[in-house]
Order: structure tokens, then C-alpha cells, then sequence
């Protein structure tokens, strides 16, 4: 077989090995698809690598698709190296206004926000933004994501007003691009829901994030955790107004979603675990609400970083839970865990996906209960 030949399938073997993870993730979400994915995805990397050279475009898009599988099961060290080495390609290219380029900059971006580091991501996004527009047309569905993803950076900065336009245009340009019931205007229901409930708007809030669930239609697959999002965004907001009998079975049912699709130990379980606890610990179910969050700390302390203000209020929740029970020197030692945590970061941020419930009473006391 003479080079050339051999060469020449090793990029066909390559480029089947590329899309084969997607059937993967498509087919299921569950751990172990994605473990699969991911090592297909690698061996199609190192096939990409050896025949295109480290700098090729397809190069840096497994890159960006192991990095997504990696930020799906929580590991975002790992995402965020692969994702730094993508976008390092993009910006090589001879087009300054490449699509690739947006992709790996919003990728980049959401990682941030996941991480609690929006103004981090705020400048990526605008970034990704004009190069969409250039490249796309302004009411291409891309743009109308990008100014989503915008408008909740704003949002996790305080800057509400300043974000809602980007929501309606994003809306607005979704519904039109994708009609009613798609997953992508699922999610700017949802994330437009969140700016509502923030500012302390209950009935607009519920209704988006109903409208939310309506549009999330039947998905499946890797679609199901839009609507894990939207169940356990709506039962935040139930239980910030006490109507437990409402927030629990839909904390439940967001829980059993995300376990499935991200395994039991994604930092999206953890929210959700400390949201049932809150829940618990508020109407004094302290044995139920424990090991909640004794399971939501050893996900946060595994996936995030150290200082992370997830994890100081949930030490903090956990260690009234302690002083209810009578156990008072552990209530101490963990009160002064959580304080040198949030006296370092005392703007604890959201993610994009889901409502931390202490965030929500947080913001409430500021604002007027609604409209």
C-alpha cells in the first residue's frame, strides 16, 4: 500500500471516528455512552493529529467535542484545558470571522459561567456574538443562542436591566427560526423565567418557565436535562414562596433525570440535592435533610474548586442543620469553614442551568414579592 493510500484512509478512519460519539450521546446520555464517546472521540483526535497536523480545524473541533463530553460529567479542569486548546486553534485561522472561532469562544465561555466566572465569559460572548452576526446574518438561530448566553452572563452580574433585551430579541429571534416547541426556546423560556423570579416577578416567572416545559415538547436523550433544568428552576421558585407540596415532586423529578444523564455525581445532582435539603431543613426534616447535603458536599468538593461559594452555603445550611440537632462544636467548625469560603467569594453566582434556592432567598428579601 503506498503512502498516499494509507494516508488517505487514515483521514477517512478519522473523520468516521469523529461522528461516531455523537450517535452515542444522541442514542443516550447516560454515563457510559459519554465514556464511550469520549475514547472514540480521543482515538479520532490522535488519527486527526498524526495525518493534519495539530492545527487543523478538525483537529480543534474533537477537541471542542471532548471537551463537551467532559463538562457533561462534571470534569471542568479537564473541559477547560481542551477547550483553551481549541479556541487557540480558531484563533489561527485566516478568517478573523469564522464561525469555529464562536463556537469555541461561547464553549469557553459557558465553562466559565458554570464555574461562577461570568465576567470572564461576558467578553467571549459579545466576541462570539459580532463574529455570528458577520458571519450568519443577525436572525440566524446561533446569534439569537449567543445573546441568550449573553444576557444570562449579564444577569449572574446584577446587570438585570441591561440583560432583558437580550432575552426578548433572543426569544424572539428562537420562536421565529425554530417555531414554539424546540429545545433551544425551551431554554430562553427558561433562562427568561430566571431574570423574572429574580426580580421578584412569581406569576411572570411561573408562566415562562410552564411555557418552558410546553416548548421542551417530548425530548429525549441528552435534551432530557432542559427539563430536569426547568423542574428544579420551577421548584426553586415554589419553595422560595413555601409551597412545598409543589417544589418536591419536582425536585424529584429533575434529581431522576440528572442521575441518569450525568451519573450520580455531576455538580447539576448536587444543586438539586441541596435544594430538597433546603427544603427538608425548612420544615424541620433534619434526618432527611442531612444526607443530602453530605451528598451534595463530596460532589461540589470533587468537581469545583475549593473556594467555591456553592460550597460555602451549603456548609453554611448544613451547619444550622447541625445546630438544630443539638451539635453545636460541629456546627462550629463547619460555620467557620463556610465563612472563610464566602467572605472570599460573597457573591455566590448560579449557573446557567439551575437555581441554587439560597441564591433565590437571597435576592427576594431585596425586592417586592410580585406582580
Amino acid at each position: 500500500m503506498s503512502f498516499k493510500s494509507a494516508w488517505s484512509k487514515r483521514c477517512v478512519l478519522g473523520l468516521v471516528l469523529c461522528l461516531l460519539p455523537g450517535i452515542f450521546v444522541v442514542l443516550s446520555a447516560q454515563e457510559d455512552s459519554l465514556s464511550k464517546a469520549e475514547s472514540i472521540y480521543r482515538r479520532s483526535l490522535a488519527i486527526q493529529e498524526a495525518t493534519l497536523g495539530p492545527d487543523h480545524l478538525m483537529v480543534a473541533r474533537s477537541l471542542g467535542s471532548i471537551g463537551d463530553i467532559l463538562e457533561a460529567q462534571g470534569r471542568y479542569a479537564g473541559a477547560e484545558a481542551v477547550y483553551r486548546r481549541s479556541l487557540a486553534i480558531c484563533e489561527k485561522l485566516p478568517d478573523p470571522d469564522h464561525p469555529d472561532l464562536a463556537y469555541s469562544l461561547n464553549r469557553l465561555a459557558g465553562l466559565y459561567r458554570l464555574q461562577s466566572q461570568p465576567t470572564l465569559a461576558e467578553p467571549m460572548y459579545r466576541r462570539a456574538t459580532v463574529i455570528f452576526e458577520k458571519a450568519l446574518g443577525p436572525n440566524h438561530p446561533n446569534v439569537a443562542a449567543t445573546l441568550n448566553n449573553l444576557a444570562e452572563c449579564l444577569r449572574e452580574q446584577g446587570k438585570y436591566a441591561e440583560a432583558e433585551p437580550f432575552y426578548l430579541k433572543s426569544l424572539a429571534a428562537l420562536e421565529s427560526a425554530l417555531g414554539p416547541v424546540h429545545v433551544d426556546v425551551a431554554n430562553a423560556l427558561n433562562n427568561l423565567a430566571d431574570l423574572y423570579r429574580i426580580r421578584g416577578k412569581f406569576r411572570k416567572a411561573e408562566d415562562l418557565y410552564r411555557r418552558a416545559l410546553a416548548a421542551a415538547g417530548t425530548v429525549e436523550g441528552v435534551h432530557q436535562v432542559v427539563i430536569a433544568r426547568i423542574y428544579n428552576n420551577l421548584a426553586a421558585l415554589y419553595l422560595g414562596h413555601k409551597q412545598y407540596h409543589k417544589a418536591e415532586p419536582l425536585f424529584r423529578q429533575a434529581l431522576l433525570i440528572w442521575e441518569k444523564s450525568g451519573g450520580p455525581e455531576h455538580p447539576e445532582v448536587a444543586t438539586c440535592l441541596h435544594n430538597l435539603g433546603q427544603m427538608y431543613l425548612r420544615q424541620h426534616r433534619y434526618t432527611q435533610a442531612e444526607p443530602l447535603y453530605q451528598r451534595a458536599l463530596a460532589i461540589w468538593e470533587k468537581t469545583l474548586r475549593p473556594d467555591h461559594p456553592q460550597i460555602g452555603d451549603t456548609l453554611d445550611e448544613y451547619a444550622r442543620l447541625l445546630r438544630e440537632t443539638k451539635r453545636k462544636p460541629e456546627a462550629e467548625a463547619m460555620m467557620a469553614r463556610a465563612t472563610e469560603i464566602l467572605v472570599r467569594s460573597p457573591q455566590a453566582q448560579t449557573s446557567r442551568h439551575t437555581v441554587n434556592v439560597r441564591d433565590l432567598e437571597d435576592k427576594s428579601k431585596a425586592l417586592k414579592p410580585n406582580e
